[in-house]
């Protein structure tokens, strides 16, 4: 059981900042620079889907009935934000956030 998502970002010349977390709903509070953008990732012992909060979904599947992904990243916030998976039915979820600056 295993998946897959690459996101490509451009022109981002400053090493990122990331923050995992193990919560029922995976939360992540960075701060993301003027110009900067953030990606995120979530997984789920259930195959469950999510709505992120502050960024916009770009993947959102089940892996043969038992695991849930979710992805999504943004290239518009600014300043500290908190981005979170909300899964509609957890299980032993994790959660990846990464941001870059300019």
């Amino acid at each position: 059981r295993c998946a897959v998502a690459v996101h490509k970002k451009t022109r981002h010349k400053v090493a990122p900042v990331s923050a995992t977390s193990t919560a029922t709903d995976p939360t992540g509070t960075l701060t993301v620079p003027a110009y900067g953008c953030a990606i995120g990732a979530a997984t789920t012992a259930a195959d469950t889907r999510s709505a992120p909060t502050n960024l916009t979904e770009d993947y959102d599947f089940g892996v043969e009935s038992l695991i849930g992904f979710t992805g999504g990243s943004n290239n518009t916030a600014v300043g500290s934000t908190a981005f979170t998976f909300d899964y509609t039915a957890p299980s032993g979820s994790a959660g990846v956030f990464a941001v870059w600056g300019p």
